[in-house]
């Protein structure tokens, strides 16, 4: 009897563990579900404020239409009285952005051709991570270096009495988008079959040859692709044209005159706007525009990605009139085209023609690579040489009073310290909801229009303008919940901006984990939430800690947000925020753009200097402590036999 009992007392508590187990895994999995839903109420959430906001002149057509296709801007409180043409602003808004769209392909092709088809493995792999360095580099320091440096090489080489205007910006922007394109084009290129490659040199086919014949056809839709997330990338960017534009709402086709886009008008207006003026409500039209052509860019992106049929249907029959001229003309030329006998000494010349082509294209992308390298860098190192100087540990450890000021002193202390609390804010919203939303996606999610729907919104959240994201915390936080600055909506701010990036992080790193550990877990009678804690997730640790840092160096370096939500410049016996909400900080990206503001104070610029190289040897920071954790972590695994 007692061995009976002690049997049916053991089968009690496998059934009541096993009851505990399921329990446990239900309630993981309604926890994992709902951080994956969050991602599309934070996009509907996006979208659902513009038009809250914009709501007076989204009902009126008549008015709507005459913000579109009008060029007047005369701000009023009253909506009878002012004057709301947009029209300038969207003009700049292209103007600036397809001349920026147009080098940064030049740029960021040819270099991830000449990485991928012309340099050795091992040089490949130190070109990629410079290139992609530029990409780390916050937007508020671009714009210093196009405000301080750039815009004087273009006055001196145009005799221009600025050198500022829409040329200096799509530069600034091209560079600034050139990564973007190089990282995925480079990636697209590489995973080239190596068969498809071999075959084609085992014809006698130049490296040129290979790219043009093998690799473009394989790679050219993500080619496509990384053009137009470049595309977006550019025509949300504010800083840079927020610094460089002179931001006027007129139209001109002039490449140095002064010009508006609809980031630099939201950025500039809103601070003036008065809750439940015209010019409130119009602000917010123009951010959902803008909003609009982003996803349309992203949306195309995607549909280019996936090759979709109907897709390239649409385009096939918009370009048929050019395949049918093009056709023609190639017929007409097979009628006088003469036959050629080939003979040996021609065979030849004909290869030492091949040869030399192939050898010209090699200089002109490695010249290009060469040029980007060269002007990036020696900017970067003229911000170190004037801005070296103005570093102490005074300047680190103290903050500016108007004594101070007036003596030519400075300080940035509390901008550093606001600056980590909105990265710890930030990170606080971020790390768990993002890396929920990957492990629901990517271990618990069925492939359904519901999840498809969630990875269409990390998509588009990523997509989503910086000034656009600080108008929704803006709009909801600091006006509808009277939140009003300070650290708190700041930190939401820059968390909806991490969530995209470690979300898709998330996902790739346990992409990249084998399957055979989970399935080896569930085989013994593993519920999928243990086999995935204990056998996918420490695996996959190194990308996911790495894609938290990489998220911080993105939005440490933030300007247009905390315009809105968080930033200030105050005079304050203390360094550290009293409150989380309605009390402004300051943040070294905002202390940037508020010296060159007033850039005509004496000491300004080299202040902002200063603060630019303390910004940059972090960002710098970070990176290197995501590659060093990532080596680490992958070598104790390693170690343990685990991987």
């Amino acid at each position: 009897m007692n061995k009976q009992e002690n049997l049916e007392s053991e089968l009690d508590q496998m059934i009541e563990g096993l009851q505990t187990r399921i329990l446990k895994e239900r309630f993981v999995r309604i926890i994992l579900s709902t951080s994956g839903f969050l991602t599309i109420f934070l996009l509907l959430g996006v979208g659902l404020t513009m038009v809250f906001y914009g709501y007076p002149f989204l009902i009126d057509i008549k008015g709507f239409w005459k913000i579109l296709s009008t060029n007047n801007w005369y701000p009023a409180d009253e909506f009878d009285q002012g004057e709301y043409g947009a029209l300038a602003m969207i003009y700049g808004t292209f103007f600036v952005g397809i001349p920026a769209l147009f080098m940064a392909m030049i740029f960021g092709i040819t270099i991830a051709v000449f990485i991928s088809e012309y340099t050795p493995k091992r040089i490949a792999r130190i070109i990629q991570p410079i290139v992609e360095y530029i990409a780390a580099i916050p937007s508020v320091i671009f714009g210093l270096i196009a405000f301080v440096y750039l815009s004087q090489i273009m006055k001196e080489l145009f005799n221009q009495s600025t050198g500022r205007g829409p040329l200096t910006a799509s530069l600034t922007l091209a560079i600034m988008a050139t990564p973007i394109i190089v990282s995925i084009s480079f990636d697209a290129l590489q995973s080239t079959p190596v068969t498809q490659r071999n075959a084609a040199k085992a014809f006698g086919a130049t490296r040129f040859e290979v790219f043009r014949t093998v690799a473009l056809p394989h790679a050219r839709m993500s080619i496509s692709a990384s053009v137009l997330l470049a595309f977006s990338r550019v025509l949300g960017e504010t800083m840079v044209v927020l610094m460089i534009l002179g931001n006027s709402p007129v139209i001109k086709w002039n490449f140095f005159s002064s010009a508006y886009t609809l980031t630099s008008a939201i950025a500039n207006e809103i601070g003036d706007a008065r809750f439940g003026s015209a010019e409130f409500s119009v602000l917010f039209v123009l951010a959902l525009i803008l909003l609009v052509i982003s996803f349309i860019v992203i949306y195309i992106s995607n549909l280019i990605t996936s090759q979709n049929k109907t897709f390239f249907r649409f385009i096939n029959l918009l370009l048929s009139p050019v395949t049918l001229i093009y056709s023609g003309l190639n017929g007409i030329s097979q009628i006088f085209r003469k036959e050629i006998v080939l003979d040996s000494d021609m065979i030849v010349k004909n290869i030492k023609k091949r040869v030399i082509k192939d050898f010209i294209v090699q200089i002109i992308l490695a010249s290009v690579l060469v040029f980007l390298l060269i002007l990036v860098f020696s900017l970067l190192f003229k911000v170190l040489a004037d801005g070296i100087f103005e570093i102490s540990l005074r300047f680190i450890l103290s903050w500016p009073t108007y004594s101070t000021i007036r003596a030519g002193e400075y300080g940035i202390y509390p901008a550093i310290i606001g600056s980590i609390g909105l990265v710890f804010i930030s990170a606080l919203i971020a790390f768990p909801i993002a890396t929920a939303t990957g492990i629901y996606l990517s271990e618990f999610a069925k492939d359904t229009r519901i999840t498809r729907f969630i990875r269409m919104a990390i998509i588009n959240i990523s997509a989503i303008p910086s000034i656009v994201v600080g108008l929704f915390v803006y709009g909801l936080f600091s006006v509808y919940l009277r939140w009003e600055s300070g650290l708190l909506p700041g930190g939401i701010a820059l968390g909806i901006m991490m969530t995209p990036i470690i979300a898709s992080n998330t996902i790739e790193a346990l992409r990249n984990v084998p399957l055979h550990h989970k399935h080896s877990a569930l085989v013994v009678g593993a519920t999928n939430w243990e086999a995935v804690i204990k056998h996918r997730i420490p695996y996959a640790m190194p990308s996911i800690i790495t894609g938290y840092v990489l998220s911080i160096a993105r939005v440490i370096g933030e300007t247009a947000p905390l315009i809105l939500t968080a930033a200030a410049f105050s005079f304050s016996n203390s360094p550290y925020p009293g409150k989380l909400i309605q009390e402004p900080i300051r943040a070294l990206p905002y202390e940037i753009y508020y010296n060159l503001l007033y850039s005509h104070w004496e000491g300004a610029v080299g202040w902002a200097l200063g603060t630019a190289i303390i910004l940059l040897l972090l960002v710098a920071l970070l990176n290197i402590i995501a590659y060093a954790m990532r080596i680490l972590i992958r070598r104790k695994y390693e170690y343990n036999g685990n991987i």
